[in-house]
């Protein structure tokens, strides 16, 4: 974080990295062909298609006749050791041939030792004042894919009631879920019995210890980690408790396998993705941005795995539930289908951080498809203090992703009012009429991959410079400023910083890697920086702090966010 004078709080926010940094060191849906409107506060189901039916009885996770006693059974997944010392389980109806869920009730124990890293034995320590992680229980929901049943299965006969507390933890537990953490598991087992994982996933909730209600995930595919707490570098436990003091969840402890450990070696998050994304069309409709935001996306999937049949992706994560935020502004999917005009069945809730999109034929690994999302929702942010100039709310989380930090060129069209500007990164392409006098389309373009994206839109005014490369070459040099009678920036003072910056890392690092420079004035406590574009408040008092502040967002244009 940089300071300017004055008490102005500059920092750098880099989507999450930081946090993973710092680990690594120390719906009802809308279904099928049959396209329905899934908008804040409306819950729709149109059913379609065979995944369609699967996820609805996942979704409402049915508890059979089924029972088991367990009498001091112990069920061990990786470091977490789980003993039902008395109790009943009562099991959920079969999906896709096999049980995916139980409720257990009783007395039992849960325990899980620390991995011998430090930062998490740190994190233990501060966060429940102990070793490890500790606590009786006397209720659990479980689901799963993996061979669980086959462990607290045995012995399970017919005929028992259900009690109206099993059922009730059974259905609370994926709200409660969804609400607190953006995490559809539904969709996430679906995935998992689709794409025939191996291994399958296992989550437990529990409740009624010294411990209160926690819950226990084990994702060796790593999607829950990375896309509902942007753990990303290859964790695949979670123990964590949600507090709704702070409106989000304590990560009591993230783990990587205990094969990882033994090994020495954790493969990254985005080794496990299903699908590469090498490009986007992003068409964005910003003509009413105090109103709405409605985007088209066409995304180039490559699969990476033979048998892909479901595609999850990641959407609108950076929303909090604070003030139910993330399903009142959510991004919801009005329509999926290929680019040939195949409608796909699609699965999204309300609070929920993404959406799964399910293909109508398998696809083999190498074999590509473009997926065709149409989404609305009321995403654009206008900053109190500033009414002219609109951004999405989360400035990383406004497309439909894959994975964590997978590189994808970019076409961005967006259509907006005459008298605004609208700013992305890449290249200027140009400004076309939108179909009436009062609407201008503009179109940049992204050519090489990057991982990261983001816009603005508003009445901005566009200064211009050129810097003089030690190479010989010239880079032109953008500032998009707010207009002189709203705001008095010092436009010239910025462009001679950013050439200043620009240069001096090019001497130090090598060529500049793009073809152009620019900077955007966001009215927000923080830079941002994107490939050849930084997001910047008003930095323009000459002092140290900001030329710090202006050279640490130009360095991120060679080396990302390992820069912090």
């Amino acid at each position: 974080m940089s300071r300017l004078s004055g008490g102005t709080s500059i920092a750098c926010v880099h989507h999450g990295v930081f946090v993973s940094f710092l680990r690594v060191l120390a719906v009802v849906s809308v279904l099928g062909a049959v396209v329905s409107t899934l908008s804040a506060g409306q819950t729709q189901i149109a059913r379609g298609g065979p995944s369609a039916d699967l996820y609805s009885q996942l979704r409402v996770f049915s508890l059979a006749s089924d029972s088991a006693i367990a009498e001091n059974l112990i069920l061990q997944r990786d470091r977490v050791v789980i003993t039902f010392v008395q109790g009943t389980f009562y099991f959920a109806a079969p999906v896709a041939g096999k049980v995916r869920g139980a409720v257990f009730l009783g007395t039992g124990n849960f325990h899980s030792e620390a991995p011998a890293d430090e930062a998490e034995r740190a994190n233990v320590r501060r966060l429940l004042k102990a070793d490890d992680v500790s606590s009786d229980f006397k209720t659990a929901v479980l689901e799963f894919t993996d061979d669980t049943y086959d462990v607290i299965g045995k012995g399970a006969k017919p005929g028992a009631a259900v009690p109206p507390q099993a059922q009730h933890l059974a259905t609370e537990l994926l709200k409660s879920l969804l609400e607190e953490n953006g995490l559809n598991l539904a969709s996430r087992t679906l995935e998992s019995i689709l794409d025939a994982e191996n291994p399958g996933i296992f989550f437990a909730q529990f409740d009624g210890g010294k411990r209160r209600r926690f819950s226990f995930l084990f994702d060796p595919q790593t999607r829950v980690p990375v896309t509902n707490f942007e753990i990303n570098a290859g964790e695949k436990g979670l123990i964590f408790a949600y507090d709704s003091f702070i409106y989000s969840s304590d990560v009591w402890l993230a783990f990587f396998s205990k094969s990882d450990y033994e090994s020495g070696r954790a493969v990254y998050s985005d080794m496990f993705n299903l699908v590469d994304t090498p490009k986007y069309y992003l068409e964005l409709d910003l003509r009413e941005p105090k109103k709405t935001m409605t985007l088209l996306a066409r995304i180039e999937c490559v699969s990476r795995i033979d048998n892909l049949r479901l595609i999850p992706f990641s959407l609108g994560e950076g929303l909090g539930n604070y003030d139910a935020e993330r399903r009142k502004k959510q991004l919801f999917v009005q329509s999926a289908k290929l680019a040939d005009g195949t409608s796909l069945e699609y699965f999204q809730e309300e609070w929920e951080s993404g959406f799964s999109v399910a293909l109508p034929a398998a696809l083999k690994k190498g074999q590509s498809v473009t997926l065709e999302i149409a989404l609305r929702g009321d995403f654009m942010l206008n900053p109190d203090n500033n009414q002219g100039v609109y951004f999405p709310r989360s400035t990383t989380s406004w497309y439909p992703r894959h994975g964590y930090l997978s590189r994808s060129t970019f076409d961005v069209v967006m259509v907006h009012r005459k008298r605004d500007k609208a700013v992305t990164m890449g290249i200027f392409v140009g400004d076309t009429p939108a179909g009436t006098k009062d609407d201008i389309r503009t179109e940049f373009r992204v050519e090489q991959p990057v991982a990261l994206i983001t816009f603005a839109v508003g009445d901005y005014e566009i200064h211009k410079d050129t810097a003089k490369m030690e190479s010989g070459a010239t880079l032109p040099l953008e500032f998009y400023s707010l207009p002189s009678d709203r705001g008095a920036i010092k436009e010239d003072f910025i462009l001679a910083e950013m050439n200043n910056a620009v240069r001096y890392f090019s001497a130090l690092f090598g060529d500049y890697p793009y073809t152009v420079f620019r900077g955007v004035y966001h009215p927000f406590g923080y830079g941002q920086g994107f490939p050849t574009t930084i997001m910047i408040p008003r930095a323009d008092r000459a002092d140290k702090y900001t030329y710090s502040f202006i050279s640490h967002e130009t360095s991120h244009q060679w080396w990302g966010d390992l820069v912090l």
